[in-house]
């Protein structure tokens, strides 16, 4: 058995995989190796479960060590929100009879409504934007003209906050919330990617709806760039007929579509990455200002599971995650369309060479994923994050 490792230190790496059902959040955690048995199911239990009633629905998460944080979750109570300040944490190391063992790290200064949560190196937390109001602002507005200029306003128009986990304290980011507000993860029109480079964590806001770009510098609480790009429109093009440079007449354009608006994108080298549901890899190339393409997948995963899913019936959408070495990918799949536990992993080594999107499948596992699903329940993945143990 091979273990896909970081390129030069030789550290296991593993992949969180984050999935709802109607009742709870799910975390799985999954090695990424290369097993020479590929037709043998690989069972895994999750590591994490959060019951929603009690925690909140729509809060977003990361990883540090062996720490899952979870902020900005919400309750309904009739027509009422709720927000909810804390910003909760649960140790993946504890047995599986405390994998719904929650408890509080902290709380925000103000609630956020499914912001955006990114780790930022291994010490500090970054949650942006979202719906920042108390449970009695949404029902009201501010009246007073000068009441722009009080301490509270100002709070409340800040674009997030930083955690310390060390210093266990919080500090405001000085970016205004409305540059952040375009990107409310609420509306689907954006999601963010985590990018580490060496000291700096840079958090990266997109748009499909109006072709815009935003990057976040979480070292320095700034923004480094904030441009929008025509290519780059794909969600609203009624005035422009023609696709997107890159995309020929070809492109299913419902399967693109499906995958961009559900699961978040994988930032890497200036090039945003999706997978779809038919089996092709899409690339944005940032730079290049131009959309890229992959030879269908199908064939080669249809030789080892012919039960495999390529058609339009599922809700679910594959989960591509980026792995720390460049060019390396790992996308889940579903296997068949009456069994929502069951994937396939497939590792990806992808090379750019303009105009063509080469992909090389490396290997493959079947996943099962060992949670007890009630009748009329579904287990829906939504997205996943890699990080490097050791």
């Amino acid at each position: 058995m091979e273990v896909a490792e970081e390129k030069g230190k030789g550290s296991p790496v593993v992949v969180y995989l984050h999935g709802m059902t109607y009742r709870y959040d799910l975390w799985f955690r999954i090695q990424v190796t290369k097993d020479d048995d590929k037709l043998t199911r690989k069972k895994i239990p999750p590591i994490a479960k959060l019951r929603r009633s009690i925690y909140g629905m729509g809060g977003r998460w990361t990883v540090i060590g062996s720490n899952i944080y979870y902020a900005g979750g919400y309750l309904t109570d009739r027509s009422k929100i709720i927000p909810r300040k804390e910003l909760i944490k649960h140790n993946t190391m504890m047995t599986q009879d405390a994998v719904d063992s929650w408890e509080t790290e902290s709380s925000l200064n103000l609630s956020r409504r499914s912001p955006v949560v990114a780790a930022v190196g291994k010490t500090k937390i970054c949650v942006l934007g979202g719906e920042n109001r108390s449970p009695d602002s949404y029902k009201k507005r501010l009246r007073v003209e000068d009441e722009e200029q009080s301490d509270g306003y100002l709070l409340r128009n800040k674009g997030g906050e930083i955690y310390d986990i060390d210093g266990k304290c919080w500090n405001y980011v000085d970016t205004d919330l409305k540059y952040f507000t375009p990107y409310n993860t609420l509306r689907n029109v954006a999601v963010v990617v985590e990018k580490e480079q060496e000291q700096t964590s840079q958090i990266v806001f997109y748009s499909l709806i109006k072709g815009s770009i935003m990057l976040f510098d979480a070292t320095t609480g700034k923004i480094s760039m904030n441009e929008t790009f025509k290519e780059f429109v794909l969600w609203n093009r009624r005035l422009d007929t023609s696709p997107p440079l890159g995309l020929g007449s070809d492109t299913e354009y419902h399967f693109l579509h499906r995958a961009t608006m559900n699961v978040p994108a994988v930032f890497t080298n200036d090039t945003f990455y999706w997978f779809t549901l038919d089996m092709y890899l899409y690339a944005y190339d940032v730079k290049a200002s131009r959309w890229f393409k992959s030879q269908c997948l199908l064939n080669q995963l249809l030789d080892l599971y012919p039960k495999l899913v390529h058609n339009d019936e599922l809700p679910f959408v594959p989960i591509l995650v980026g792995l720390p070495q460049d060019g390396k990918f790992v996308v889940f799949i579903p296997r068949e369309n009456n069994n929502r536990t069951e994937l396939i992993m497939a590792c990806l080594k992808v090379e750019m060479k303009p105009p063509c999107l080469n992909v090389l499948m490396e290997f493959v596992q079947h996943l099962y994923f060992a949670e007890e699903i009630r009748l009329l329940e579904s287990l829906i993945f939504y997205d996943g994050k890699a990080i490097v143990e050791g």
